[in-house]
C-alpha cells in the first residue's frame, strides 16, 4: 500500500503548478494530430481537381486553403516547440526534487527497514525512461489518437465498404503475425 501511495505522489509531481503546460501541450497534439487529417483532405481534394472530377473545388481556392494550412501549421509547431519541452522539463523536475527529498528525508534507521533502490532509481535510471517512454510518448499517443479516430470516421464517411474491406485486411495481417 505504502509503495502505491509512493507511486501516485511521484505521479501527481508531473501536473502540480503544471496543469497549464499540460493543457496547451494537450491542445498541441490534438491539434497536430487535426493537421494529418486536413493535410490527407487537402491532398484528397488537389487530386480530385487534378483528375476533373465533376464538382471539386478550383485550384485557385484549395491554393488558398493551402495557404492558410501552411500558416496553420507553422503556428501550431511553434507553439508545439515551446509547449512540451516546458511541460515535459517542469515536469522532471518537480518528479525528480520530491524524490530527492523523500530520499534526504529518512533517517539512517529506516534504510535497514526498506530499500532505498527506489528513490535511488527514481532519481537515475528511470527519471530518463520516465521523461521519453511516458511523458513524452502519452502527448504523442493523443496525437495518434485523434489522427487514427479521424481516419477512421473520414473512412466511413467516404465508404463503409471500403472501410470495413481495408479493416478485414487489416485483422488478417494482425492474425498471419501471431
Amino acid at each position: 500500500m505504502r509503495k502505491q501511495t509512493l507511486k501516485k505522489q511521484l505521479i501527481g509531481q508531473f501536473y502540480r503548478g503544471n496543469r497549464m503546460n499540460f493543457a496547451l501541450a494537450t491542445f498541441v497534439a490534438l491539434a497536430v494530430g487535426t493537421l494529418n487529417l486536413i493535410a490527407s483532405w487537402l491532398m484528397q481534394q488537389l487530386i480530385d481537381a487534378v483528375s476533373g472530377v465533376p464538382g471539386a473545388r478550383s485550384l485557385g481556392s484549395l491554393a488558398q486553403i493551402t495557404g492558410g494550412f501552411i500558416l496553420l501549421c507553422a503556428a501550431l509547431f511553434c507553439v508545439r516547440a515551446l509547449a512540451e519541452p516546458r511541460f515535459i522539463a517542469r515536469a522532471m523536475r518537480q518528479y525528480k526534487d520530491f524524490a530527492f527529498k523523500k530520499l534526504i528525508g529518512k533517517s539512517i534507521s529506516s534504510f535497514r527497514d526498506e530499500s532505498a533502490a527506489g528513490y535511488l532509481s527514481a532519481l537515475t535510471n528511470d527519471a530518463a525512461s520516465i521523461e521519453t517512454n511516458y511523458l513524452a510518448q502519452m502527448l504523442a499517443m493523443i496525437t495518434k489518437a485523434v489522427t487514427f479516430i479521424g481516419a477512421l470516421l473520414l473512412m466511413c464517411r467516404y465508404s463503409l465498404l471500403m472501410t470495413a474491406i481495408a479493416a478485414g485486411l487489416t485483422v488478417l495481417t494482425l492474425i498471419a503475425s501471431l
